[in-house]
């Protein structure tokens, strides 16, 4: 059963692949009755060229768009980055303030302890 998975494409692949079918076909009836189809295979010649031009120009938009859809995930996940450095380095000195405080009463203490004994 494995053998018949049809695989999953996008759905102007299929558009293409249908024309590409239909253009076949048309051709093949043509050969086969000897039919002047010579209109409807141009027209449908033409069809595809505007099909494949728009097929190009949506993949170029879809490259350029991922492109820069992983360029902005970068650059946004590396200014997070740095925010949270920041708030860390901002915590960091937080602690470092309050030990200059405590050493800084500790100082004041033994000056207050100086001065009375020198009295």
């Amino acid at each position: 059963m494995d053998y018949f998975k049809v695989r999953e494409f996008h759905w102007m692949t299929w558009t293409v692949i249908g024309l590409l079918i239909a253009l076949l076909v048309m051709l093949t009836i043509g050969i086969a009755y000897r039919i002047d189809l010579g209109i409807v295979v141009g027209s449908m010649a033409g069809i595809l060229w505007y099909v494949f031009l728009l097929a190009f120009i949506w993949t170029v938009a879809c490259i350029i768009g991922r492109g820069l859809k992983t360029w902005l995930e970068k650059y946004l996940d590396a200014l997070v980055e740095q925010k949270s450095r920041e708030e860390d380095a901002g915590a960091q000195l937080a602690v470092l303030n309050e030990k200059i405080e405590k050493m800084e009463e500790k100082i004041d203490r033994i000056e207050d302890v100086l001065t009375k004994v020198g009295e």
